[in-house]
């Protein structure tokens, strides 16, 4: 069983929303949970509807409203820590600024964690002093393209990998009580305020680093990756001039290309 406190449910409107009915009845506590079979009205970023089937994870975690996750950086951060957690699975996963999660598959020659699709997602909500993190995670199916918005990246699933084959509502319990664990346990080598090392390891995980993107925050920028900053935004180097983002959506440029040729597991 799971040292940290879960609730584990059927099918309900939204794990957002239960964990926050439980929090306001003091039955969810900092890192307790609430994991769901499926949801009829789960949600993304701008309240955008997550197809929820059966087989994956939905999940709302209790978050510490201290240091990193009070500060503009906690979705990056809990990005960061979900990919450091799957990593210990022996599942390779990118980050796609500033919430998203994209999973990969090596390139021919093994050199090189190539994005293959979205495979989750983050949202965090804050009510009356409590952090929830809503997390979708595609584990047995993913959405077809028809629920995808038009210009999303393409959908995949963790059981596209070939070593990853998980079924049944044990081994899903299995490891997302793993994945908090570790998720857990990383964050606790974080603790320190002036510790920087999240920074470094969400850069590690950051997809297109390096590379010519698009930012879209109500206008679309082209501009190189440099990285990530402190405040949780993203680093770009646009005509020449580093700036600094806090808001919007990435995708690659060469856009038309990446989405006609996303790569096989």
């Amino acid at each position: 069983m799971p040292a940290h406190p879960l609730h584990l449910c059927g099918v309900v409107d939204s794990v957002l929303d239960l964990a926050h009915a439980f929090t306001a009845e003091s039955r969810l506590p900092v890192w307790g949970c609430v994991l769901a079979d499926s949801q009829r009205y789960g949600r993304g970023q701008l309240r955008r509807q997550w197809s929820s089937q059966p087989g994956n994870i939905y999940a709302a975690l209790r978050l510490p409203l201290t240091r990193l996750f009070a500060s503009s950086a906690a979705s990056l951060a809990v990005g960061t820590l979900l990919a450091e957690a799957f990593a210990l699975q022996g599942v390779r996963l990118l980050l796609k600024w500033p919430n998203d999660l994209l999973l990969c598959s090596p390139s021919g020659n093994g050199t090189r964690s190539l994005p293959v699709g979205k495979v989750g997602g983050i949202l965090l909500e804050e009510r009356a002093g409590a952090l929830i993190a809503g997390i979708g995670i595609n584990v047995a199916s993913a959405p077809s393209c028809g629920h995808i918005r038009a210009g999303g990246m393409p959908a995949a699933c963790l059981n596209d990998l070939p070593q990853v084959n998980i079924h049944g509502k044990g081994p899903l319990l299995e490891l997302w009580s793993c994945l908090v664990d570790s998720f857990i346990s990383c964050y606790r080598q974080w603790e320190d305020p002036g510790n920087s090392a999240w920074l470094a390891s969400a850069e590690r995980h950051l997809a297109w680093k390096g590379e010519d993107v698009l930012l879209d925050d109500g206008q679309c920028r082209r501009g190189m990756l440099l990285g990530l900053a402190v405040s949780g935004g993203v680093r770009l180097v646009c005509d020449g001039v580093e700036e600094e983002f806090v808001n919007g959506s990435l995708s690659p440029a060469h856009w038309r290309e990446f989405s006609k040729g996303w790569p096989s597991v």
